[in-house]
């Protein structure tokens, strides 16, 4: 597995378990369970899901300042 694949894979996973708990409102352990992970391990993917859109954000609102500038 190539590494860009990887990482798109597990991006995938945080960004899924995130839905779960934010749009589907379900708690670590029901998101543990249907994931097949322990709870501490939930709570690091919600914490790097988290991390991942507040960086996105932070490019996309970069390239949007960048932008209005030309």
């Amino acid at each position: 597995m190539k590494r860009k694949d990887f990482l798109d894979k597990f991006r995938a996973r945080r960004k899924f378990a995130l839905d779960l708990q934010e749009i589907e409102g379900l708690t670590y352990e029901e998101i543990g369970k249907k994931l097949k992970i322990s709870q501490v391990a939930v709570g690091k993917l919600l914490l790097r899901a988290r991390r991942d859109g507040k960086k996105e954000k932070q490019e996309a609102d970069g390239e949007e300042q960048s932008g209005s500038a030309v």
